[in-house]
């Protein structure tokens, strides 16, 4: 019987399928692999890949049959609700039979928002709703706001700062007789036009448009613009870092150039690198004259005719290509 999330309360026993998400958070009880143990996919929870193992209490995983789990006596002991999701501390206690007790940590949950990804397990709810821990690491969304709109808005306000100005410079002027604050009214009404009001318009039109143009790019399928107010800021990158996970280079790190010194080689010309290797390495071969196309800048690592390690660098660059 499957039931809406909503109606799920603490105490409750939930049986999770293979590839569903837990719905709370849980202790497990008890899984169908003859190991005791399951693995769970948790990208959405902490947005690792990698399988995590869990593990079933003993007690209730030693028990011949799941219909006895539901005639026992017990109860779960979990401490008060908390962001961490590395840590856990609570307790299995059985009142019947030999009053069992079993130490529940970090590898007996089930966390909301993660998937089984092996078995099936059944679990007893100990935390629900805000109290589960990744509704608790969920933050409210804030509005990104884009440096070119932090620039205009900065010089909208010199721009009225300026329209002022010359209001007041064209009172001083024409003198305060009569009622000049009509007069300065009207060159504030003039002047106004210094202002781009339609300018905020034009640009958020201008960024629908390429915000549009680049989920079109053939060149990088499926990418979806979530915002339409920075996309501008792809052109302001000068440092890119990526993580040890592979999400920005999908694991696929492609040699493009290499830097030795004040020259540079490209993929293109590693052949021609491989081949000032080989000679420079090899016994009675003439060496590569200094400055010559293709050779090495002079310093610690350039090659050394006669020298099989060539102080290290060379050597290793070789044994690469080769």
């Amino acid at each position: 019987m499957c039931i809406p999330s909503s109606d799920i309360r603490v105490s409750d026993l939930i049986i999770i399928e293979k590839n569903q998400r837990v719905p709370a958070d849980m202790v497990l009880l008890r899984t169908t692999e003859k190991s005791g143990s399951c693995f769970i996919r948790t990208d959405q929870l902490d947005g690792e890949t990698d399988w995590k193992l869990r593990v079933a209490v003993d007690t209730t995983q030693r028990l011949p049959s799941m219909e006895e789990m539901l005639e026992i006596d017990a109860c779960v002991y979990a401490e008060e609700p908390k962001k961490d999701i590395h840590s856990f501390i609570g307790k299995f206690t059985r009142h019947d039979g030999d009053g069992a007790e079993d130490p529940l940590n970090i590898e007996n949950t089930l966390w909301a928002n993660t998937v089984v990804a092996s078995g099936t397990a059944i679990g007893i709810v100990i935390y629900t709703g805000r109290e589960t821990r990744s509704a608790m690491n969920n933050s409210e969304a804030r509005s990104k706001v884009g440096l070119l709109d932090l620039e205009i808005n900065q010089l909208t306000k010199v721009c009225v700062a300026a329209v002022v100005g010359l209001a007041l410079v064209m009172i001083l002027v024409k003198g305060f007789d009569g009622p000049w604050y009509r007069y300065f009214l009207r060159f504030i009404l003039l002047f106004s036009y210094i202002v781009p009001i339609s300018l905020r318009v034009t640009l958020d039109m201008g960024k629908m448009v390429y915000s549009w143009m680049i989920q079109q790019d053939k060149d990088i399928p499926g990418t979806v613009v979530r915002s339409t107010t920075i996309p501008e800021e792809m052109g302001r990158v000068v440092y890119l870092f990526s993580d040890k996970t592979g999400t920005l280079t999908q694991n696929e790190m492609v040699l493009k150039k290499l830097h030795l010194g004040s020259v540079s080689y490209s993929s293109e010309s590693f052949v021609e690198v491989k081949n000032h290797l080989k000679s420079a390495f090899t016994p009675g071969a003439t060496p590569v004259a200094p400055g010559a196309a293709g050779a090495f800048p002079g310093g610690p690592c350039a090659p050394q005719h006669g020298d099989p390690c060539a102080r290290g660098c060379p050597g290793v660059l070789l044994s690469a290509i080769m």
